[in-house]
């Protein structure tokens, strides 16, 4: 059946945050089949249109969507709105999104065709679960789990201003960087000191290591697998002070990264380590090297290595 030109308020009577309700005019909605029974819902939409007073515009809905308290499912589900777009199949469960750290709670199973998130959209109607900190991203793939553990696969996922992941990734432990285990193949990522931040507001439980703020953004491009603190890795990393390209295994005491211990392949281009390492009587290193030992800086350095030494500035 059609609903033409119709006018529907929306309002949870027990929130007195959102008492105001959501208000669309101008709704156009063809379905092929619906059910409602005030907690559960089952629609099929072939199309949809509509404009809410406050600034939401619906521009396209298709698909079939499904809903029970604390769930949705979603097949072949696209939904076009002024500023955001979502294309996927799957499920999300839920605890509330007016409950504190409701993204912690979050689980998923989902292949996304394209989601192009703007939280400006939502925030006018649900200003806690969309707060300023919040910034836009893009997430396409197929990927399950919840934020402590999940796996990716053809996934790409991009936030804030600087921030990309893209490749097939295993995460568990967020948001404990202690706890953190990551196995990722054909890895590329960036990210900047500026969206971490920005992450840590949305995640206060997310520990930052202070030694990253001097790297001003980072890429990573490669394989890596293991712990932040024990890991084996075949990796090239670049920042503002040059690049470092590592095949190697390290491991380092929780907290104490610049007393790294690790062997392998070590090749640094242009690497401004004294930068790096707030070092200023080191300069510019490049070499070519196999190392065996530990220590990230001039006091703690206790490493054997060979291979060729292009340029070391002390």
């Amino acid at each position: 059946f059609f609903l033409t030109n119709a006018s529907v308020q929306f309002k949870d009577l027990q929130s007195e945050q959102y008492a105001e309700g959501i208000h669309l005019r101008d709704l156009n909605l063809d379905f092929g089949a619906l059910m409602w029974d005030g907690a559960r819902m089952n629609a099929e939409f072939r199309s949809g249109s509509g404009r809410e007073e406050k600034g939401f515009v619906l521009e396209k809905l298709e698909g079939n969507l499904q809903h029970a308290p604390g769930a949705w499912s979603f097949d072949g589900f696209k939904i076009h709105t002024a500023k955001n777009i979502a294309e996927l199949s799957g499920r999300l469960e839920y605890d509330s999104l007016e409950v504190y750290g409701w993204q912690e709670r979050l689980n998923w199973e989902v292949d996304v065709q394209d989601i192009q998130f703007d939280p400006t959209e939502y925030r006018v109607y649900f200003p806690d679960a969309f707060p300023p900190s919040l910034a836009k991203a893009v997430l396409r793939g197929s990927t399950q789990g919840h934020l402590g553990d999940f796996e990716t696969e053809n996934f790409y996922f991009s936030y804030g201003g600087s921030t990309v992941i893209d490749g097939d990734v295993e995460i568990v432990g967020l948001p404990e960087t202690d706890e953190l285990y990551i196995s990722a193949r054909k890895l590329y990522a960036k990210t900047s000191w500026r969206d971490l931040t920005r992450i840590q507001r949305l995640v206060p439980e997310l520990v930052l290591p202070e030694e990253l703020e001097p790297l001003e953004f980072i890429t990573i491009s490669g394989s890596m697998e293991g712990y932040l603190n024990d890991f084996s890795t075949n990796m090239t990393i670049r920042t503002a002070h040059g690049a470092v390209r590592a095949n190697l295994d390290a491991d380092f005491p929780k907290g104490q990264p610049l007393e790294m211990k690790y062997k392998g392949q070590l090749r640094a281009m242009d690497w401004n380590l004294g930068k790096v390492l707030n070092a200023p009587e080191i300069g510019v290193v490049d070499f070519n090297l196999d190392v065996d030992g530990s220590g990230l800086t001039a006091d703690l350095l206790n490493t054997n290595a060979s291979g060729t030494i292009n340029t070391f500035e002390y």
